[in-house]
């Protein structure tokens, strides 16, 4: 059968149609391929570092390079996946070339799927949400096999397939930016979740369920033989906040999900571990409460610790990182005041009452006017008033009594014993006096008794001794003038 030249032309021309239908396909494929999101976050001039510097002994080499990278607030000769990677205990540079090539191979087979998803999308005339719909779809069907609570770290998803909603939304996040999608972090009470930034309405992701793309819709899926509905309720949290993707990565230092939320109730024995693992986080988002609280928490709870173990140098140091962290905070104070306290109270059990002496007049130098310092300051000096009276050193203890009254500002319980100090060691002196006049009497000695009665009635002329001291004088000189 001979084939109409007719024919020929036709299929020829068919065939032309295809290959520019092909080509223009190609074009408006290469042309329209999913761009990273330009990073915008602006510059923090106020270096982290200059109010929580990080101590060599709590990063690891690759680490220090890093965190220096995101003092200024932005990472320029890192990327989010390296920050991912470290942010999940991953330090050692060889570790960290080994999951950055499953991070690629991840990544690479992502952008892939999402080049075709987002011809499809421009040949169908939808939006970008479509897109971050068919990122989770993938991700669930290829990466992300079982949830599990404690899978907090992107190592669990790339050594097993296990996550939770933290490892799921910062692996969903960095995916998704690097495809154009604006993609923001969630953190509600103990959960985290992502959120699609639109022109129209934002949208909710739960990262933990593969149909979480907008929760509360009804989605439908096609299969061979049936098709089937499926219905994520949207829940409605009573706190949520939306953050940047450094403060998503960030909280991977939290450790814990229960830690999404603040809390100064650490375990006892784990505020040195928790501590730099908090500075960390807190360098990928210096305006987290989260982290602020808990820093401030951990330097307030080693503060203690140490004062409890009697080593008051290292708990002075925490005190001051901490006023230099979190000036504003009160605690401060309290444990300062604790902090003279405490060494004062050593000091006296001693019975070194000049040192206690010298470590309250340091406090109030530095907290002036602080009631427990003031009543502290007093009591020391007291103590060695009544140590000085026990000793018969009665000049002593009233010079010491007064010096106790002039101290500081007034208190009523304390000075009222300081004035009855000096009312006893008064009498104690008049009693030597009286014991002197009784001598020079017996040996009939009566002008010396009669001066030594006196000098006594001198000291004080309203005390019980005194009576007894006049009576005295008066025996001396009626004999006298026999």
């Amino acid at each position: 059968m001979k084939i109409s030249p007719y024919f020929k032309k036709a299929k020829a021309f068919l065939w032309f149609i295809l290959i520019i239908i092909i080509g223009g396909l190609g074009a408006l494929a290469y042309y329209s391929k999913p761009a990273p999101l330009i990073e915008s976050k602006e510059i923090n001039p106020s270096l982290t570092s200059s109010h929580l510097p990080l101590d060599d002994s709590e990063v690891s080499t690759i680490e220090r390079d890093f965190f220096n990278d995101l003092d200024d607030g932005r990472l320029d000769d890192f990327t989010f996946y390296d920050a991912a990677i470290i942010a999940s205990g991953i330090i050692r540079e060889e570790d960290i070339d080994f999951y950055k090539k499953k991070l690629n191979k991840i990544k690479d087979e992502a952008f892939r799927a999402m080049w075709i998803a987002n011809l499809k999308r421009l040949l169908t005339f939808k939006g970008k949400d479509f897109l971050a719909k068919q990122l989770l779809f993938w991700l669930h069907d290829n990466y992300l096999e079982s949830y599990r609570k404690d899978a907090t770290f992107l190592r669990n998803i790339l050594d097993s397939g296990e996550f939770n909603c933290l490892s799921s939304s910062v692996l969903y996040a960095i995916l998704a930016r690097d495809i154009g999608l604006n993609i923001q972090g969630v953190l509600a009470p103990e959960h985290a979740f992502c959120i699609l930034i639109a022109d129209k309405e934002d949208i909710d992701i739960e990262t933990t369920v593969r149909y979480g793309f907008n929760p509360g819709t009804k989605e439908i899926e096609r299969l061979k033989n049936e098709t089937s509905y499926i219905y994520v309720p949207k829940k409605n949290y009573a706190e949520r906040k939306i953050i940047d993707i450094y403060h998503l990565i960030g909280m991977f230092y939290s450790n814990q999900l229960g830690l999404l939320m603040p809390t100064a109730e650490l375990q006892p024995g784990k505020f040195e571990k928790n501590l730099p693992e908090f500075k960390k986080g807190y360098y990928f988002d210096p305006t987290s409460e989260i982290f602020k609280q808990n820093i401030a928490s951990s330097f307030n709870n080693l503060a203690i610790l140490a004062m409890d173990k009697g080593d008051f140098e290292v708990a002075r140091v925490y005190i001051d990182k901490g006023k230099d962290f979190a000036p504003d905070d009160k605690r401060w104070q309290e444990l300062t005041r604790s902090y003279y306290a405490n060494q004062a109270h050593e000091a006296t059990k001693r019975g070194d009452y000049y040192k206690a002496i010298n470590i309250y007049e340091d406090g109030l130098f530095e907290l002036p006017d602080e009631e427990i310092l003031v009543e502290g300051i007093k009591i020391a000096y007291q103590n060695m008033a009544v140590n000085e009276f026990n000793l018969k050193n009665y000049d002593a203890a009233i010079r010491i009594c007064r010096e106790g009254l002039m101290v500081g500002g007034s208190n009523y319980k304390v000075d009222t014993k300081l004035k009855e100090l000096i009312k006893k060691a008064n009498e104690g002196i008049q009693i030597d006096y009286y014991n002197k006049a009784v001598n020079a009497f017996n040996a009939r000695n009566f002008n010396a008794a009669i001066r030594i009665c006196d000098e006594g009635l001198s000291v004080s002329r309203d005390s019980s001794i005194s009576y007894k001291l006049r009576s005295l004088k008066q025996e001396a000189q009626k004999y006298l003038s026999k």
